[in-house]
This record gives C-alpha cells, structure tokens and sequence, in this order.
C-alpha cells in the first residue's frame, strides 16, 4: 500500500502540525487547536489527526525530553502534550516514528549556515526557517510560528528517509 502523507509533529503546546502529500509535495500546516492561549484542544487535535489514519500515512514525532532548568509547571504542560500526541496516534493506529530533534534537523538544515543568536549560542529556530523556506519555497512560513516550522522539517524528513519504503511497516508502538 502506498504511502499518502508524510506527517510532522511538533509537541509543543505552540507546537504544529504539517502533512506532506507523498505524491504532490503540497504542505497543509495545522497550528496545535486551543482553547484560550493555553490550554489545548483535545476535540480539536483529535480531528486533525483523524483526517490523516484512515489511509497509509507515515507519522513523525519529535522525541523530547525534559530540559533541565525548565519550570516544572511548563515541563509538566510540554509532557502532558506530547503524551496526548501519542496516544492519539496509537489508539488511531498510525504507523509513527519518534525522532531526536538532532536527527532530523541533521537532514533539514543540509545546506544551511551555522547561525547564532544574540547570546553566542546556535540559532535552531533561524536554521530552521531557512530550512524551511529552502524546502518549501511556495510555502508561507512566520518567524514567530516555529512549531509549524519544525512540524513541516519532521514530515519532510520522513519523506526523505522513508519516501522510497512503499510496504514496509515503520510504526513504533510502545
């Protein structure tokens, strides 16, 4: 069965979601639904993600993990948010990959200048952009949207590592 849809996940509560048509190359890019400006839509995401496990869809979903110094009241929301992103994907089904952000920005940002912030420190959300506008030049892309930015990095990823795998089974299901 043919693969349809490459799909990236950003975890993130500002995080997004992008699906790349396997045949086409169009992006469709989805802002994580909330509820107010913080509280996450689960009806909402739900539907998203129903839209894309009826057919052969290929999942990505960034591997994260607590970062240490981070307010515990914001991990405990980064955490319950990717947790929600996974269960849907599991009780749906979907064939997904969980996947480092070192490895698939090793594959998006080829090409790309090593940038740095005002701090001195690597610009990930600059080289993302730039990534993004190289991949997806017809695409519009906000500075302040990174999850969408990042989203549509993971399903082109995908795309690139798993575009020729057309029968083989790349689900993580733990």
């Amino acid at each position: 069965m043919r693969i349809q849809y490459f799909i990236g996940i950003d975890p993130g509560v500002t995080g997004g979601i992008a699906a790349l048509d396997a045949e086409t190359g169009e992006l469709t890019l989805y802002d994580i639904p909330l509820i107010g400006n913080k509280e996450i839509d689960a009806r909402g995401l739900f539907e998203i993600f129903e839209k894309y496990t009826k057919e052969r869809h290929i999942f990505c979903l960034e591997d994260v993990h607590a970062i240490a110094g981070s307010a515990a009241g914001n991990t405990f929301k980064f955490g319950k948010m990717a947790g929600l992103k996974e269960g849907f994907l599991i009780a749906s089904k979907a064939e997904f990959q969980k996947v480092a952000p070192k490895k698939w920005q090793a594959v998006a940002w080829q090409g790309i200048p090593n940038m740095l912030n005002s701090k001195g420190a690597r610009d990930t959300k600059g080289m993302s952009l730039l990534a993004a506008q190289r991949l997806f030049p017809n695409q519009k892309f906000l500075k302040s949207k990174t999850g969408p930015i990042d989203a549509a990095l993971m399903a082109k990823y995908m795309w690139l590592t798993y575009g020729q795998v057309k029968d083989n089974n790349h689900s993580q299901t733990n």
